[in-house]
């Protein structure tokens, strides 16, 4: 049944048109490809054990005993130098202060990675530049042959020398003290491409152009092309001299001049 009527769509004698002026060319197929990006939620959640049993290395803080949504919050307070199993009232303090909350709700909700730059500007608020924050955020992806890949996703300024590192994992956020210790592979999260050190990893992050179009322009000299009246009315060994940029005014500045410019003999 589909198939008989496909077969009237695409005869174009037999489509019915309408009663204007407009005419029927022809049909053409339109493919699209949609790329969803959104940013994961940082949450709670345990940690798959390959992942937690990274933090017997003193590298990283694995803060997944808490079910609570704050593990963002919870990072940035270790980070302040406040003790794991003594941090939830600096969280607290943090966390109401962000959102102008007077007492967090049992289900507060998630952090989302797009809201790092509000959380950046409002724990900077009134700080001296040389002192701001910046959050650097790894994800890690275990591939088939148990081979473990850190992605960038987020990277600070350059210029800001306060950076909390911390990693996230299906939706839980755990803080990193030292990603050398913990990381032997970097791939880039746009191209794939690989490294093995962070400091390459971060230098590929700022130039990569993360899937978009980039039009490089040399900055070389662009002549426009010579007319048939010019090549008739310049010497071989003029022409030389015209291409190096020495004879200046070598085109007439009115369109359609049939007169030879004035430094050419006729």
């Amino acid at each position: 049944m589909a198939q008989l009527q496909e077969e009237p769509r695409l005869d174009l004698e037999r489509v019915e048109r309408p009663n204007t002026k407009w005419v029927f060319e022809n049909f053409f197929n339109v493919d699209l490809k949609v790329v969803l990006d959104r940013q994961p939620l940082v949450g709670t959640g345990p940690l798959p054990d390959w992942l937690r049993n990274l933090a017997h290395s003193r590298a990283m803080v694995s803060l997944d005993v808490y079910n609570d949504n704050l593990c963002l919050w919870r990072c940035l307070a270790v980070h302040r130098v406040a003790r794991t199993d003594r941090c939830t009232k600096v969280v607290q303090r943090l966390t109401q202060s962000f959102d102008k909350l007077e007492a967090i709700p049992p289900n507060f909700r998630k952090t989302s990675l797009d809201e790092l730059d509000k959380v950046e500007a409002h724990l900077n608020e009134g700080s001296p530049v040389s002192s701001w924050l910046g959050i650097r955020v790894y994800e890690p992806e275990r591939l088939v042959g148990g081979e473990v890949v850190w992605h960038l996703r987020i990277n600070p300024n350059p210029k800001i020398k306060n950076i909390l590192t911390i990693g996230v994992y299906e939706g839980h956020a755990f803080l990193i003290k030292d990603i050398t210790k913990l990381a032997k592979t970097y791939a880039c999260l746009h191209c794939g491409q690989r490294f093995t050190k962070t400091c390459n990893l971060q230098r590929h992050h700022q130039t990569c152009s993360a899937g978009k179009t980039v039009i490089y322009c040399p900055g070389t000299k662009v002549e426009a092309p010579l007319t048939a009246f010019e090549k008739v009315m310049y010497p071989p060994e003029e022409l030389s001299i015209r291409s190096s940029g020495v004879v200046a005014g070598a085109r007439s500045e009115a369109p359609g001049n049939p007169h030879p410019p004035l430094n050419v003999r006729a």
